[in-house]
């Protein structure tokens, strides 16, 4: 895995200050790499055949797992059919694994996660992976030449067919989204199978499939129930699955002033059966640019989008410039978030002087990650192409996350957001590790890890050493947390080495487990500057053999140096 800290004179975000005052610096982390940390050798999250505005590289709410797309085939050994896949990066555990599979295992034969958008969702859990694939091997008689939606569990191994019709064969879809407990999920159709009325219209609408009762229902509707009369994109789901936003160029999804001219961001309340005008609120009648959506906060009360209309009644001064947005449900209010940082309460600061887009909410609406190619929202800001920032809307702060400062200023996409704001996925072309190949420039999926900061490592003893055939050798982990915050969710890792039976593994906290040769220790919460001690037993089978055992340490907190996280032991046995 490759990973650097950033501090805050960091020469990648110049200028601009990087993380909250609670943590000095933040931990960049490459995801789209192989279980061995190998880079992968195509592109990854996004790719020339698709919008790097619309792609997602999926996070779960604690930044375990990141669901992505990707054409490389050296991610996981034996990917042989040439085609896009979907990946599960687990950032604790710093394995990869291949989720475009059939029920038997079997890759794809078409392109996973390569649509309009790329990517893939996930459940908060981690267990289930929703993505859309051409591939006609996942379900039986799947001969539509279309992309379909399906569900992988994780957990069972099986993938689900979700976009299906009343008669149970595959029916198209794309740009799916799943709720947080895997129950509901949404998706993009121009099938005419998947409810009772056709599609009357031809044209792309929404769904919402729940997986639990087995039920599917249209989304983009009006609030009487009738059919959206233009073509829906890019969908968000709340937690609960309860409210679905997209974006829709239909003319007759809502009433009032605006006339939904062009293309406008709703949402729609599954359980009131309601359909709410997010980038119709002071819309003056006239059409004036399209909006788009980019995410719904997992309580569905905050909508971020992008649009070039000047007339939502923000102070929208720059024209038609694409500006990115914050809809406030509760109080019925637009935000315009592209903005500088100002210390004047009654001014929320400079417009961007470019196009800004794909606003991603915290939970509470505090912060908002957006990406803009705009030069005035931090100083020095001088390499002309698209750059990651976060405003912090409590304090109208606005502060530049990431940024290609090399030569080469290729654009970085913020792509998705933990539910606290402080951990990010970027997009990008960028080479933003020192240890990357030059000149490779494929897409890669990047996460930024802005919280509080933990070191932790672990050191190894055995003892003796040599060591007779039969009788006990003890491993003795030490696990430290060098600072500077408490490290969260500590957990070690033993592989022992074939030629021992297990006896007992023994920590000074939390719990061991054992699966094979494999010791697991959820180790909870390591202080600063504090210490655990795993003790483990074991008894060599072989006279003549050299055991090599390998511990690794890791955290859920962003670890700015993943040098000292393994640690070796050598044991000769003897007769």
């Amino acid at each position: 895995m490759r990973v650097r800290i950033l501090t805050l004179v960091g020469a990648l975000l110049a200028a601009s200050t990087l993380v909250p005052a609670q943590s000095p610096s933040a931990v960049l982390e490459l995801i789209s790499v192989s279980s061995a940390g190998v880079q992968g050798n195509n592109d990854s999250g996004t790719s020339f055949l698709t919008s790097p505005s619309n792609d997602r590289a999926s996070l779960t709410p604690d930044g375990r797992f990141v669901a992505f797309m990707s054409l490389a085939d050296n991610l996981v050994p034996g990917d042989i059919n040439q085609v896009a896949d979907v990946f599960v990066r687990d950032r604790l555990m710093g394995t990869t694994e291949l989720v475009s599979l059939s029920s038997k295992g079997r890759q794809g034969d078409g392109h996973s996660g390569l649509g309009a958008p790329a990517g893939a969702g996930i459940s908060d859990d981690g267990r289930f992976v929703v993505f859309a694939s051409q591939a006609s091997n996942f379900a039986r008689g799947d001969v539509n030449t279309n992309p379909d939606v399906f569900v992988r569990d994780r957990l069972t191994g099986t993938t689900e067919l979700v976009s299906r019709g009343l008669d149970g064969t595959p029916a198209s879809g794309d740009d799916p989204v799943i709720s947080a407990n895997g129950q509901v999920v949404a998706f993009r159709s121009s099938s005419a199978t998947l409810v009772s009325d056709g599609n009357p219209n031809f044209t792309t609408h929404v769904y919402a499939f729940d997986r639990q009762a087995q039920t599917i229902e249209r989304v983009d509707v009006d609030s009487n129930g009738v059919l959206a009369a233009g073509q829906a994109n890019n969908l968000a789901i709340s937690s609960d699955g309860r409210y679905v936003a997209f974006d829709s160029s239909a003319d007759n999804l809502v009433s009032g002033p605006g006339d939904q001219q062009g293309i406008d961001v709703f949402v729609r309340d599954r359980v009131n059966h309601t359909t709410d005008g997010i980038s119709t609120v002071g819309d003056t009648g006239t059409f004036e640019g399209n909006s788009f959506l980019s995410s719904i906060t997992p309580d569905g009360r905050f909508v971020g989008f992008s649009s070039a209309d000047p007339t939502l009644g923000v102070s929208d001064t720059n024209g038609f410039v694409e500006d990115a947005f914050v809809f406030d449900g509760q109080n019925r209010t637009v935000r315009l978030v592209s903005r500088a940082s100002s210390t004047n309460p009654a001014n929320p600061g400079v417009q961007g002087n470019d196009s800004s887009f794909s606003p991603l909410v915290s939970a509470d609406g505090n912060f908002v990650v957006f990406s803009s190619r705009a030069s005035n929202l931090v100083a020095n800001d001088t390499n002309g192409v698209f750059d990651v920032f976060r405003r912090n809307l409590s304090t109208n702060t606005t502060e530049r996350l990431a940024a290609d400062t090399t030569s080469s200023h290729f654009d970085v996409i913020g792509s998705g957001i933990t539910p606290n704001g402080l951990i990010v996925s970027l997009l990008t072309r960028a080479e933003l590790l020192p240890e990357q190949p030059i000149g490779v420039f494929a897409f890669d999926v990047y996460v930024l890890d802005t919280g509080p900061a933990a070191d932790v490592a672990v050191t190894k003893n055995d003892s003796p050493d040599p060591v007779a055939v039969r009788t006990n050798l003890t491993y003795t982990v030490t696990a430290r947390n060098l600072g500077p915050s408490a490290g969260r969710s500590v957990t070690l890792f033993d592989q022992l080495p074939a030629d021992v039976v297990f006896v007992s593994a023994t920590p000074s906290q939390g719990s061991c487990s054992r699966s094979g040769n494999r010791i697991t220790c959820a180790l909870g919460t390591l202080n600063v500057f504090a210490t655990t001690t795993v003790t483990i037993v074991v008894s060599p089978s072989r006279a003549g053999a050299t055991l090599t055992n390998t511990a690794t340490v890791r955290a859920s907190s962003p670890d700015p140096d993943l040098a000292n996280n393994t640690a070796t032991a050598t044991t000769t046995v003897t007769k």
